[in-house]
């Protein structure tokens, strides 16, 4: 379930995470059942609904109320694209991250030793081997200690990855 809040309290916000917590423990439910149990309003929760089916987060069916003559719609959550969401963006983290491993394995740093700026050898050599923003001097700098916490970096991941991908949740 810590996947699930992650996700969509990063791409929806708080209130969508309550919709999609009340629809798991419900399950199919229809959206006034639904905004009464929130204690929200049915287009505000429609709403909700609307944005978290945009990424088909949630999925719904119709049926007719006969004694009313309109549809009712019914949601729930669609997990498995939860997942698939949740595995899309740490696979999308661990691509920049071995970007960035490879940009500092194959150039030769200069760090600011007053603002902490850093600086590939060709942008210090432009600026004299002086920081473009304070001028100070710039020293060189040895990457593998952040080349290892990169790599420190992308073994969590891969492992949190794993273990999502593998969880019966």
């Amino acid at each position: 379930m810590s996947y699930v809040k992650e996700l969509i309290l990063e791409m929806f916000g708080e209130e969508a995470l309550q919709v999609v917590k009340t629809l798991m423990k419900t399950g199919r439910i229809d959206e006034f059942s639904l905004a009464e149990k929130l204690k929200k309003d049915v287009n505000k929760v429609r709403s909700i609904l609307y944005s978290l089916y945009e990424k088909k987060v949630v999925e719904y069916d119709r049926e007719r109320d006969e004694k009313r003559a309109w549809w009712v719609y019914f949601w729930w959550v669609n997990e498995d694209r939860i997942k698939e969401l949740w595995v899309k963006k740490h696979e999308e983290e661990i691509k920049r991250l071995e970007e960035k491993k490879k940009m500092l394995s194959a150039n030769q740093l200069f760090e600011c030793k007053d603002c902490k700026r850093v600086f590939t050898f060709e942008a210090a050599a432009k600026h004299n081997f002086s920081c473009p923003v304070c001028e100070s001097f710039l020293d060189a700098v040895d990457p593998s200690f952040i080349i290892n916490e990169i790599d420190e970096k992308i073994k969590a991941l891969k492992e949190e990855i794993k273990k999502v991908t593998t969880s019966k949740e």
